[in-house]
């Protein structure tokens, strides 16, 4: 272990502990429990992430993006039965991967990154594979993305993403295999099902606790100037489109200012902000806003899209209103096949 794998709770030790000081030598406490006494370090260490754990539910139904919090609150607090339940949960993990997947190909694009030689599985991503229905393809991007950027350090996806949160989803979807037969386990089988794949599913979300800075927003219009924008921002578990001001620097403007649109959805990550759609979309419908991912490529034409949180889920939309953002998929791929 190094020391600066855990500057969290480096800081929680320092900050809750006088610094040391013998004469005129001075150390802060982290620095010398950790190498005075790395078993002791490590003790706290664990001890300190399990309870930031168990309060770590709170922080994901109120601070992070809205598919992920609302089908983990709705797990913990909105199910029918032990059966609805179960499969929220599922809903739940399945969301984390469609959101990763979403900000990684929108980070991508938005940065210009040519995918020609990623390797997804050892094989060469390709448009098709990309568009895919299968949750394996779309959680191999996000892995070959982080990796191919280990050590670059270009993409803010790398600084949310860990391996230990992509080996855990991987598990977790192919946990998916047993659920084709959920229909048929009783209430006590659910019920012992949920509490074996809570505590992973916890897990997963506290090691991706980066996706809280991250907001899903909808741009509405520019006032009073073209940098003065009014959105609308899809934070924590109600599904609420809450109004949202923001500013962008001259930098930001320069970026995306001229090309933002009313029916796309975009992800604001700190100083970056980058459209995410189709693949995280938002529709405006009878007075109502959803936001809905993308599921698959029925065809050339049409795109087959999942409301999130809506009893009647599944939609399609014309794929040709984001031949941009395919002729943008393809450019980056360049020769991949």
């Amino acid at each position: 272990m190094d020391f600066n794998d855990n500057p969290e709770f480096n800081d929680w030790l320092d900050e809750s502990n006088d610094r040391i000081v013998i004469g005129e030598f001075s150390e802060a406490p982290s620095v010398v429990l950790f190498e005075m006494d790395p078993n002791a370090y490590v003790d706290q260490l664990d001890a300190w992430k399990g309870q930031q754990i168990e309060e770590f539910p709170e922080v994901v139904t109120n601070e992070f993006p809205a598919p992920i919090a609302h089908y983990f609150h709705q797990a913990l607090h909105g199910y029918d039965d032990a059966n609805h339940r179960l499969q929220l949960l599922r809903t739940t993990w399945e969301s984390v991967i469609f959101t990763l997947y979403s900000l990684a190909v929108g980070e991508v694009l938005y940065r210009g990154i040519t995918l020609s030689s990623l390797q997804v599985g050892n094989r060469a991503i390709s448009y098709n594979r990309m568009m895919s229905d299968k949750l394996s393809e779309k959680l191999g991007f996000v892995e070959a993305i982080i990796n191919e950027d280990a050590g670059v350090g270009q993409l803010v996806i790398s600084d949310i993403v860990t391996a230990d949160a992509i080996e855990g989803l991987r598990q977790l979807n192919q946990e998916r295999n047993s659920f084709q037969h959920i229909a048929a386990l009783n209430a006590s089988q659910s019920a012992e099902r949920y509490e074996q794949l809570y505590p992973t599913v916890l897990a997963i979300l506290y090691e991706l606790r980066k996706l809280r800075n991250v907001s899903f927003i909808q741009y509405r219009r520019s006032e009073p100037t073209p940098k003065d924008l009014k959105c609308r921002k899809f934070d924590g578990h109600t599904l609420g489109r809450m109004n949202y001001d923001l500013h962008l620097s001259d930098t930001q403007f320069s970026n995306i200012g001229t090309s933002l649109t009313t029916n796309r959805l975009y992800a604001e990550l700190g100083e970056n902000i980058f459209c995410v759609s189709p693949f995280a979309h938002v529709v405006d419908e009878n007075h109502q806003t959803y936001l809905c991912f993308y599921k698959k490529k029925n065809n050339a034409t049409s795109f087959r899209f999942e409301r999130v949180g809506a009893p009647v889920g599944e939609f399609d939309l014309d794929g040709g209103q984001f031949q941009d953002v395919r002729d943008a998929i393809e450019g980056a791929l360049q020769n991949a096949v």
